[in-house]
């Protein structure tokens, strides 16, 4: 109730319990809060393997907590790897247009300017009023501006 060992019991419930999805998801969570994402990676990729149809609701939570975990070790690829199926797999999750955010911004770290721009122009079709539109269309000027000083 105080909140004290709340890590301890989760990982106790845990060894009872290693397929509850919602358990491994909050466990997951645990680790990557302390920085342990390969543990945290560990129990999302198990909460996806459980439940590929997100009955549960944390599948897409879980791919987006793996690609914000690989963004976090600047392992841009890897992190695309992993929010690209939450796009096309849970297209109505409220977490596809941050994951299609963060694709963009990891083109743009790899250095694929393109692929970052297009990215970033589709978010903007696909979600013209959202809060990230803005801050798209600034990145989209930011990389054809990089474009234009080259000659491009």
């Amino acid at each position: 109730m105080k909140g004290k060992d709340v890590f301890k019991v989760l990982l106790e419930r845990e060894k009872k319990k290693p397929r509850d999805v919602g358990l491994l998801y909050k466990v997951g969570e645990k680790f990557d809060d302390r920085g342990m994402y390969d543990e945290a990676n560990k129990r999302w990729e198990m909460v996806v393997r459980l439940d590929p149809e997100n009955k549960e609701g944390k599948s897409d939570d879980a791919l987006f907590g793996l690609g914000r975990s690989y963004l976090s070790q600047s392992d841009f690829g890897q992190a695309i790897k992993e929010f690209n199926p939450l796009i096309s797999t849970f297209p109505l999750s409220d977490l596809a247009s941050d994951a299609q955010l963060y694709v963009g911004y990891c083109y743009e770290r790899e250095g694929d300017r393109d692929k970052a721009i297009a990215t970033y122009r589709r978010f903007v079709s696909d979600h013209p009023e959202a809060d990230g539109a803005k801050w798209a269309r600034k990145r989209i000027g930011g990389l054809t501006a990089g474009e234009k000083k080259e000659g491009k």
